[in-house]
Parts: C-alpha cells; sequence; structure tokens
C-alpha cells in the first residue's frame, strides 16, 4: 500500500499544474515513504534469526548509503538534461516494478496486537513541534535575535514536544512508542541515531550550498562531486555489516565519531573561496564517507539488536523517525548559520565546527552501549 502511495505521488508530483498541487502531492508522497522505510527493514529483520540482525539491519542500512550516493547524482543529471519533473517521474516505473516483483515473494510479517489505531493527535504534535522548531531555527540566520519570528515558532514546538510525552505516556499506540526507551541500550542508540541525523541534513545541504553558492559550480557538477564520500560509505557499510559482532558497536561508533570530526576540522582549515576540489574537499570526503560507513549500519543494528520479534516494526519505525526528526533539525541549523552565506566562507565553517561537534558526541555516547 505505502509503495502503491508513494508511486502514485511521484505520478502527481511529475504532472503538477500549479504550486499547491507539487506541494500537496509532495506530503502524501513523504507519508508514503515514511511507512516504506520501517516496514522495509521490519520484513528484513523478520527472516533472520536473532544473531543475524545486526548484520541485516547494517546492509540494509548499506543500500541506503547507495542511495544517497546515486540519488543526488541521477537527479542532477535529471534536472539538468530533462526537467525539475524527471526527477519524479522516474520514481513511477520503479514503484511499479517493486509491487510486480514484491508482492508474491515477500513474507508478512505482524505484531501481536495487530488492531491498534493511529495515533493521529501524537503524529500531529509531532509534525508540528518538530516543523516549528526547524522553522525558528531556519529564521535565526535570517532575523535578529530576539525576534518574533524565531522565538514564537520555537516556543509553538517545545510546547507541542511536551504535549506529546504527556500524551504518549503509557499509551500503546502512541506516534512513538516510548515503552522502547525504558531500554537503556536502546534509548543511547536512539540518541545517537538524532544526532547522526543531523548531521546528515546539515551536511548535505552544507555541501551543494558552498559548490553552487561559493564556488559557483551547476547543480549537476555538484552531484557528481558530491559521489565519492557517499560510496565509500557504502563499501565500509556492507563491510562493517558483515563484521559488527567481532569488532562491536561501541569500538565502531567511537572510531567513527572521532574520524567524522576530522574530516570536519579538515574543511574548517581548508574550505576558501578559491575551488580546490581535490585539494580541500575530496580528502574530508574520503575520511567523512569512511566514518558514515562505520557509523550507519552499527546504528542501524544497535537499535534493534535487543528488540523482540513483535517489536521490530515498531522499534525500527520509531528509529527511523528519529532519524528523520534529526535530519528535519540538522537541515534547519544549516540554513540557520550558512542559508544567506552567499560567497561568504566563514558561516560554512561554523557549520563544520557543528558536524564535528557531533561527530564527537557520537563517539561519547557509544561509551553508553552494551558491548
Amino acid at each position: 500500500m505505502a509503495v502503491a502511495g508513494f508511486t502514485l505521488a511521484s505520478a502527481a508530483c511529475a504532472t503538477a499544474t500549479s504550486p499547491a498541487m507539487l506541494i500537496g502531492s509532495r506530503m502524501v508522497q513523504a507519508v508514503a515513504a515514511a511507512l516504506v522505510s520501517p516496514a522495509s527493514l521490519a520484513l528484513i529483520l523478520s527472516a533472520f534469526t536473532h544473531e543475524h540482525r545486526s548484520r541485516s539491519a547494517g546492509l540494509w542500512s548499506a543500500v541506503g548509503a547507495l542511495a544517497a550516493a546515486l540519488g543526488p547524482l541521477i537527479g542532477s543529471l535529471l534536472i539538468d538534461c530533462f526537467s525539475w519533473r524527471m526527477i519524479f517521474l522516474v520514481n513511477v516505473p520503479i514503484g511499479l516494478a517493486v509491487l510486480w516483483f514484491g508482492r508474491p515473494r515477500l513474507t508478512e510479517s505482524r505484531g501481536i496486537d495487530n488492531n491498534q489505531g493511529v495515533d493521529v493527535i501524537g503524529t500531529l504534535l509531532l509534525i508540528v513541534g518538530v516543523g516549528s522548531m526547524a522553522h525558528g531555527l531556519a529564521e535565526v540566520g535570517q532575523q535578529a535575535w530576539p525576534s518574533l519570528t524565531i522565538v514564537a515558532p520555537m516556543m509553538l514546538g517545545i510546547s507541542c514536544l511536551i504535549g506529546f510525552l504527556i500524551h504518549a505516556r503509557g499509551r500503546t499506540d502512541a506516534a512513538l512508542d516510548l515503552r522502547l526507551f525504558a531500554d537503556t541500550h536502546y534509548r543511547w542508540a536512539g540518541l545517537a541515531t538524532l544526532v547522526l541525523g543531523m548531521a546528515f541534513g546539515m551536511m548535505f545541504l552544507a555541501f551543494y550550498l558552498f559548490f553552487t553558492g561559493v564556488w559557483h559550480h551547476a547543480q549537476s557538477m555538484a552531484g557528481i562531486a558530491a559521489t565519492p564520500g557517499p560510496l565509500l560509505a557504502t563499501v565500509f557499510a556492507v563491510i562493517v555489516s558483515q563484521q559488527q559482532a567481532h569488532w562491536g558497536a561501541r569500538r565502531l561508533l567511537t572510531i567513527g565519531g572521532v574520524l567524522f570530526a576530522f574530516s570536519n576540522l579538515w574543511l574548517v582549515w581548508r574550505i576558501a573561496t578559491e575551488p580546490d576540489y581535490f585539494g580541500t574537499w575530496l580528502p574530508g570526503q574520503i575520511s567523512g564517507g569512511i566514518a558514515i560507513g562505520l557509523m550507519l549500519p552499527t546504528l542501524a543494528g544497535a537499535a534493534v539488536k535487543g528488540l523482540q520479534a513483535d517489536s521490530l516494526g515498531v522499534g525500527s519505525a520509531v528509529n527511523n523517525a528519529i532519524r528523520q526528526l534529526g535530519s528535519s533539525l540538522g537541515v534547519a541549523l544549516a540554513i540557520a548559520l550558512a542559508g544567506s552565506a552567499a560567497s561568504d566562507v566563514e558561516p560554512f565553517k561554523q557549520v563544520y565546527l557543528c558536524l564535528a561537534g557531533c561527530g564527537l558526541v557520537i563517539a561519547v555516547l557509544a561509551r553508553f552501549l552494551r558491548s
């Protein structure tokens, strides 16, 4: 159902005749994508025994890293060669292929209680809360502090998130099942996932803002330049997913977090208005891609490692939602720091200092995970 919804919404985006239709179709597409991601992981995890779940979750993350590598490249080329509509239209044959080949081959996975309703109130509180905080953060770089356009959405966001915690306490059908966080390991893994999501959002947006705004490259060139890091992340994610049980989550996350911090400190030191991709950006991408390849599958495996079979779906869904929430906040923070930077390098140095901090925080949080 979610794949069908995503396919139809993509077709609607590609044929949109007004901004309102495009935005509405994108909202439907986002809801469908939010259902596809955790459901796909739950199907994979349920097909493997407990001792192989970390590995299968890691390989699932490696596929995500490959998509991160190919998505910007293919998307930028489609826009340059055809039209922005093609980045949505290309999803239609892919979605139809998934429906055709997947439906007769995938085995259904259900929890014990299949009759729980949708937590509409909790979902709305989360959407308004995170959206308002992201809006307030994005306005920080545009308005003087304190400004009503900053304070009002931030206060609304905080109020909605507090309201959600009150609303969700003790509920079995909450939009984010808080009972999962009673497990210390899941709680620390979730917090590290939030930080990694923030880093992802900041990293990708800042990269394109810098390449197109400061170095004045075309979108297609930026897409090509963005490819090496995610490709390296994919390679190392596959390796890590197979060796995770031997090396341990603590060690992998610590090394990955420190290496990610180093890669961003390198960019703080090296970036300048004069383009120098091979001497400045490529070394940072290499070390950063390796770091992501160490952290992404490790966190995906650590989050679901201790879950019971009937909690795999909701556990992976909550962890995925946490990563997406972090990504939204990371995008807003990147806009606040460098969204109006034009050709100025200094705001981007602040972004990469924040990214270095994210890496160190993940390395610290790794110490609280069970070995």
